[in-house]
C-alpha cells in the first residue's frame, strides 16, 4: 500500500486535508475506530473477555468528537491544512467527559444519587463541546434544540402555559442527562454506534466494490432506449443506489453526474432533469430493504422486528416510484422525447454477467433478517462479509486492504458527521423523560387540533418539514419520534403508521423549498436554478406528501390486515396516484386541457385520501358513509377526462388512417 495516503483519498472540501505525517495519523485514527467498532459489534471483544457493553458507547463517541475537531474547520476561513490550537483544545476537552463515563459505567446507578461538582463540570464541558461539534457538522437547528432542553430543565417553572414544568437543579440535570444510562449515552447512542455504524460500513463496501456503477449500467441497459429512457434509468438506478447510501445528497452527486447530462441530452429541460434525480435519490431513502438505516432505528423505537418495518414500507415506496416513473414517461410523451440509441447503451446480458454478484450481499441481508430472523447487526455483518467475498474474483473491483481502508475511513466520516447530533438527541430524550414534556406536548397538540385527526396530521407534517430542513434524515426522525409521534398515537393512530408518517414527512423536506437539499445538490450538475428544481421536485414527489395521510387512515397500505383488505386499499390509491400524475403532467393519451387536469387532480386526491373518514368531523359528509361512495365519485371525476382523451385518440388515429388512404374525414373530425 502506498504511504501517500492523502493523495489517494477522495477530495472532500468540507474536511481538512493534512499533509505528511499528520494526515497519516488522522487516517490511522479513523481506521482504528472503525476496527474497534467492528470488533465490538461482532462480539469478538466479548470472546476475548473484554466486556464493553456500556463503555463502548462513550469510547466511540469520544473519538468521534476528536475526529470532528481534527477534520471539520470551525468556519470557512479556518485553516484546512493544519490544526489550530483551539481545535486541539476542543479535541482534548471532548475526550475527558466521555472517558470518565466509560471508566465509571458499572457504577452509574449509584453515582446519580450523589452528584459531585467535578461531574457537573464534566457534563457542562460535554454539552458545550458537543454543541460546537454539531454546529460544524449539522448546523444551528439541532444545536438550538439541545440548548433549549438544557434551559428548559433549568427554568421550566418560568415557561408559560403548556410548557410549564418543574425547574431542576444542575445536579439533577447532570445525573439525568449525563451520568444516567438512559441519557446522553443511552439507547439512541447505542443504536448509532452499532446498527447505524454497521450499515454505513456495508454501504461503503458495496460502493467501493463498484456496485453503484453496475446499478447505473443495469438501469440504462433496461430502460435507456425507451421513451424518456435516461430519466427512467435515473429513477431505477437511484432507487437501488439510494437504499444503500441512505443520503439523498450523496445519491444525487453519485448517480446524477451520469443521469442528468443524459436526460438533458435527449431533450429534458435542465430543471426537470435535476428534479428527477433529486426526487429519485430522495426516494432511495424510503426504499426497502435498508432505507438509509432509519428503518432499524424505527423498528427499535417500536420494538418490532426489522422485517415488519421493511414489509410495511414496501407499498408506499412502490407508489412513490410509480408516480415518478409515470411522470417522466408522460413528460417525454408530451414533449416527444426519445431514448438513447441502443448502440450507446451497455448490453443487459454483458452487464448482468459482469455484475450479478452485487445482488448477493442484499440477498444475504434479506435472508438473514427475513428468513433466519437474525438481528440487524448480525445480518449487516454477514452482508458486509458477502460484499467483500464477492469482490475478490473481480480484479477491477476487488476489495483489497487499500480499498477497505478507504471504505472504513469514509464510513467513520459519515458517523462523525451525525455523531454530535445523536448526542443531542440522547439529551433530548433525557429531557423529555425528566420534564414530562412528551406527555404534555402530545396532549397539547391533540387539544390544539381540537381532537381532529386530519388537523393533527397537518400540524405533525408541518413540524416534520421544519425539523427535516437542513439536517440528517436519521436525526430528524429521532427528534420527531420523541416529540411528535406520541401525539398521533394518543389520538388512536397505529404506532407503526404514526412513525412512518413522520419519517415520510421528514424525507419530503429534502425536495421542498426553500431548503430542498437534494435539489441544491442537483442544481450545479443540471446547470439550473435550485429553487426551480425544488418546485418541480415537489410535483414529481407528490406521493411523499399525500400517501402518508392515506396509510394513517388505512393501515392496510402498510400491509396490516388481511390480503383482501390490502388489495381493496391499494387499488383505489394506485388509480389515484396514476390520475394525479396525469393531472400534474398535463398529458394522458394526448395533451390535456386545464379542466381535464383539474378533474384528474381532484379525483386522484379523492382516491388517495379517504374523505369519508375526514369530512364527517367537519360536518361536510354524514358519518359512517361507505368508502365506495366517495371512491365512486372520485373515480367518475377521473374517468370523464380519461374517456374523452381515449375517444379523441381513436378518432385521431382513424383520421390519420383516412389521410393515408386518401379518404376525406367527416366534418365533425375536421372541426375537431
Amino acid at each position: 500500500m502506498s504511504h501517500n495516503i492523502e493523495n489517494t483519498r477522495p477530495v472532500l472540501s468540507q474536511f481538512r486535508q493534512y499533509p505528511g505525517t499528520m494526515g497519516k495519523v488522522v487516517f490511522g485514527l479513523s481506521i482504528a475506530l472503525a476496527i474497534f467498532i467492528i470488533l465490538y459489534v461482532s462480539d469478538t471483544l466479548d470472546r476475548l473477555g473484554i466486556n464493553l457493553f456500556g463503555p463502548f458507547r462513550a469510547l466511540t463517541f469520544a473519538f468521534l468528537l476528536v475526529l470532528t475537531f481534527l477534520l471539520v474547520p470551525a468556519t470557512k476561513s479556518s485553516p484546512r491544512d493544519r490544526l489550530p490550537w483551539y481545535d486541539a483544545a476542543l479535541a482534548v476537552l471532548g475526550l475527558l467527559p466521555s472517558l470518565y463515563i466509560a471508566s465509571v459505567w458499572s457504577n452509574t446507578d449509584t453515582l446519580v444519587a450523589t452528584v459531585k461538582g467535578y461531574q457537573i463540570a464534566l457534563a457542562m464541558i460535554l454539552f458545550v463541546v458537543t454543541f460546537e461539534a454539531a454546529r460544524r457538522t449539522v448546523g444551528w437547528s439541532i444545536v438550538a434544540i439541545g440548548i433549549f432542553f438544557v434551559i428548559y430543565a433549568l427554568f421550566g417553572s418560568h415557561f408559560p402555559g403548556l410548557l410549564t414544568t418543574r425547574s431542576f437543579s444542575l445536579s439533577r440535570i447532570t445525573a439525568h442527562y449525563y451520568i444516567d444510562s438512559i441519557g446522553f449515552f443511552g439507547p439512541i447512542m447505542d443504536l448509532f454506534v452499532t446498527i447505524v455504524a454497521v450499515y454505513l460500513f456495508f454501504g461503503q463496501f458495496l460502493l467501493r466494490s463498484g456496485a453503484s456503477d453496475f446499478l447505473m449500467k443495469l438501469a440504462l441497459s433496461v430502460s435507456g432506449h425507451v421513451r424518456g429512457g435516461p430519466a427512467k434509468a435515473a429513477v431505477v438506478g437511484s432507487a437501488l443506489f439510494g437504499t444503500m447510501s441512505g443520503s439523498p445528497m450523496a445519491n444525487v452527486v453519485t448517480t446524477g453526474t451520469v443521469t442528468i447530462p443524459l436526460m438533458k441530452r435527449v431533450g429534458y429541460k435542465p430543471h426537470f432533469a435535476g428534479a428527477v434525480e433529486a426526487v429519485a435519490s430522495t426516494g432511495g431513502s424510503i426504499m426497502p430493504p435498508v432505507m438509509g438505516a432509519v428503518a432499524f432505528v424505527l423498528a427499535d423505537f417500536l420494538e418490532l422486528p426489522y422485517w415488519s418495518v421493511v414489509v410495511a414500507a414496501f407499498i408506499p415506496a412502490v407508489l412513490y416510484f410509480l408516480a415518478v416513473f409515470v411522470m417522466v414517461d408522460l413528460e417525454a410523451a408530451r414533449t416527444d422525447l426519445r431514448g438513447l440509441p441502443r448502440s450507446e447503451l451497455p448490453s443487459l446480458l454483458r452487464t448482468l454477467r459482469g455484475g450479478w454478484q452485487f445482488f448477493v450481499p442484499l440477498i444475504v441481508l434479506i435472508f438473514f433478517m427475513g428468513v433466519l430472523h437474525y438481528s440487524a447487526v448480525t445480518s449487516g455483518l454477514y452482508a458486509m462479509l458477502a460484499a467483500i467475498l464477492i469482490s475478490l474474483p473481480q480484479r477491477g473491483s476487488r476489495l483489497g486492504p487499500r480499498k477497505m481502508a478507504f471504505a472504513l475511513d469514509e464510513s467513520v466520516k459519515g458517523l462523525m458527521q451525525i455523531g454530535p447530533a445523536v448526542g443531542i438527541m440522547g439529551l433530548t430524550m433525557a429531557a423529555v423523560n425528566l420534564t414530562g414534556l412528551g406527555l404534555t406536548l402530545a396532549s397539547g397538540l391533540v387539544r390544539l387540533a381540537s381532537g381532529d385527526l386530519f388537523i393533527l396530521l397537518a400540524l405533525a407534517a408541518l413540524a416534520s418539514y421544519i425539523m427535516g430542513m437542513g439536517i440528517s434524515m436519521l436525526v430528524s426522525y429521532v427528534v420527531l419520534a420523541i416529540l411528535v409521534a406520541p401525539a398521533l398515537v394518543q389520538l388512536g393512530v397505529l404506532p407503526l403508521a404514526a412513525h412512518m408518517f413522520i419519517f415520510y414527512m421528514g424525507v419530503s423536506a429534502f425536495i421542498t423549498p426553500p431548503v430542498a437539499m437534494a435539489a441544491f445538490a442537483a442544481a450545479p450538475i443540471a446547470g439550473a436554478n435550485p429553487m426551480r428544481i425544488g418546485i418541480v421536485s415537489m410535483r414529481l414527489g407528490i406521493v411523499a406528501f399525500l400517501v402518508p395521510f392515506a396509510f394513517v387512515y388505512s393501515p392496510s397500505l402498510l400491509m396490516q390486515g388481511s390480503p383482501q383488505g390490502i388489495v381493496l386499499a391499494v387499488l383505489p390509491v394506485t388509480i389515484g396516484v396514476l390520475a394525479l400524475t396525469a393531472g400534474f403532467s398535463g398529458y394522458l393519451f394526448r395533451v390535456t386541457f386545464l379542466w381535464e387536469r383539474v378533474l384528474m387532480g381532484v379525483g386522484g386526491v379523492g382516491l388517495i385520501i379517504p374523505w369519508e373518514q375526514v369530512l364527517p368531523a367537519w360536518g361536510v359528509l354524514p358519518p359512517n358513509l361507505p368508502a365506495w361512495v366517495t371512491d365512486t365519485v372520485s373515480l367518475c371525476l377521473v374517468l370523464l377526462p380519461a374517456l374523452r382523451q381515449l375517444v379523441f385518440l381513436k378518432v385521431g388515429r382513424r383520421t390519420a388512417a383516412m389521410a393515408v388512404s386518401g379518404r376525406r374525414p367527416t366534418p365533425a373530425v375536421e372541426d375537431r
